[in-house]
Order: structure tokens, then C-alpha cells, then sequence
């Protein structure tokens, strides 16, 4: 192996490094990446069929958003404004607030949500939409004392809050089975979220986690009348905006799974489905 050593000269070398300092400082803006439009956030991160409600939404670089767009046509939202005081030229934007209306004929479930900057169209974030009437947390239940009330057949809109767990109360009635189930993953939330379930003298039924993906549901028959009480936090108790969940108590079905999962197109066979509160359905031996 052979090689070749050059020498230069005090000022030829000092003339070089500057040259390469130029070059980086000419290259460097180039590499720079423009500000993209983020989506975080939808605060209520749900509504109820049929209704309309206001939402914020939350990211980064979101300036002069002015859309906000579901993937179901039933799903529309405009930007809510104020009117015009003496010296404006128009209605007023309000923040990054925005008037959602949900058709009734809109099926439950989950759907896409993307904000429209001046950087763009958005990443997409879930929006649930649910059968019952939505009520939202009030922020100072944080103890069993100061449970807040719900009613059996609602869904509470909430945000989990660090180092604490919010509670709830209902009433029920002998011998009624309530399913508790919670959204959280399932709407991009960052919460991993715990339920517990405690009897009317604060004692501890039963708990549940990640029983549907990373969420929970709890399946309780009440043998005696009263009021009981639940909490929800977030596993390793974090919290924060981003930490939403949606918790829901009814007396309705839930599909657990149907067997066999998949038909071809076209074709004609027998399926059973298996889940809870059923209507006409029967106990499944050796399934709990």
C-alpha cells in the first residue's frame, strides 16, 4: 500500500477550514424540516348520536387551522366564532374551538378526525360517537367522597389526571347486570387505564385491565340494591391532556367475538355470536 502526503501552508489551510465552514452554514438551512401539522387531542373526544357539541383540538402547528374533517359525511364541524365588536371587520375565531354536529342516522363507533392548517393536513385521531347521552368529567372527584353521579345508560367523557384516580356513582337496582367498559387505546388516548368496582361501604368488588386491547371492561351482576362507586386512573397513575378516556355503564349487548370470524363472499352459513346481555342467548359451557 502506498500513499501520497501533501503539506500546505499556514493560510492555504486557514483559507480551507473557512471554506468548509461556509459550506456547512450553506447547507444546513436545507436539511431543516417545515413545521407539520399535529393532531393530539379532541376535547370531548366523543358525542352522542344525534347531538352537537363543541370541541378543541389540541397539537402542534396548527396555525389558522379552519377545518376539521371526519371520515363519516354524517360527522361536520365549523369553526366557531364570536360577533364582531366595534372595530372588527367580521365575526370573531375562537380559539381552536369547533362546532361538531352528528347525524342520528351516524352508526356507533369509531371514526378519523384531521385538522387543516396553514401546514397541512393533519395526522388522524379517533372521535367516538355513542348511543347514550355524554355527561363530562367535573374535574374535583377525586375521592369516594366526592364521586361523581351518573346514571346507568351514559358515557362520561374524562382525562386522567397524575398521582390520583377520578370516581364515579350510581344506583342500582337487585339483581341488574351493568358492563363497565372504558375507552382509552382505543381512541389513541395515552392512558392505560384501570377500573375498580367498590360496594356501598367502599369495599373493593373486583378490577379490570387490558381485557379489550389495552382497556377494560368489568361485567358485574348487582345482587343487592344501592349505590356503588367506581374509579378509573391510569395504570402507573400519569396523567395529562392526553390522557382521555371514555367510560361507559349500560345494560346493553356486547359482542364479545363471533365464530367462525371470517364467510366467503357470496356464501350462506351458520354463526354464532357470543357475548354478554344477549337477547335470547344461552350460558356457553366451559366460557366465562
Amino acid at each position: 500500500m502506498s500513499h501520497i502526503q501533501i503539506k500546505f501552508s499556514g493560510s492555504v489551510m486557514h483559507k480551507l477550514v473557512l471554506s468548509i465552514v461556509a459550506m456547512g452554514i450553506m447547507v444546513s438551512p436545507a436539511l431543516a424540516q417545515l413545521p407539520i401539522c399535529q393532531l393530539t387531542t379532541l376535547t370531548p373526544s366523543g358525542a352522542q348520536q344525534g347531538t352537537e357539541i363543541e370541541l378543541t383540538v389540541g397539537g402542534g402547528d396548527l396555525d389558522n387551522n379552519s377545518q376539521l374533517i371526519f371520515s363519516h359525511p354524517g360527522i361536520t364541524a365549523t369553526p366557531k366564532t364570536t360577533p364582531p365588536g366595534e372595530f372588527d371587520q367580521g365575526p370573531q375565531r375562537v380559539g381552536n374551538v369547533y362546532i361538531v354536529k352528528v347525524d342520528a342516522t351516524v352508526p356507533a363507533g369509531i371514526y378519523d378526525a384531521r385538522v387543516s392548517s396553514d401546514f397541512g393536513l393533519s395526522n388522524p385521531r379517533s372521535f367516538a360517537i355513542g348511543i347514550h347521552p355524554e355527561v363530562k368529567d367535573s374535574g374535583n372527584n377525586h375521592s369516594l367522597s366526592e364521586a361523581q353521579e351518573i346514571a346507568v345508560g351514559s358515557t362520561v367523557n374524562g382525562t386522567a389526571d397524575a398521582n390520583t384516580r377520578d370516581y364515579y356513582k350510581l344506583t342500582v337496582t337487585a339483581g341488574q347486570r351493568i358492563l363497565f367498559r372504558v375507552h382509552g387505546a382505543s381512541i389513541d388516548s395515552r392512558v392505560d387505564a384501570t377500573l375498580v368496582l367498590f360496594d356501598a361501604q367502599g369495599g373493593e368488588l373486583t378490577n379490570n385491565r387490558d381485557s379489550v386491547g389495552l382497556d377494560p371492561l368489568i361485567d358485574h351482576t348487582f345482587k343487592t340494591a344501592g349505590e356503588y362507586t367506581m374509579a378509573i386512573h391510569d395504570f402507573i397513575f400519569r396523567g395529562g391532556g392526553e390522557y382521555q378516556y371514555r367510560l361507559t355503564a349500560d345494560t346493553g349487548p356486547y359482542v364479545d367475538f363471533i365464530f367462525p370470524p371470517v364467510g366467503t363472499i357470496g356464501s350462506t352459513g351458520e354463526y354464532t355470536i357470543y357475548g354478554r346481555n344477549l337477547a335470547g342467548g344461552e350460558p356457553v359451557e366451559g366460557m366465562t
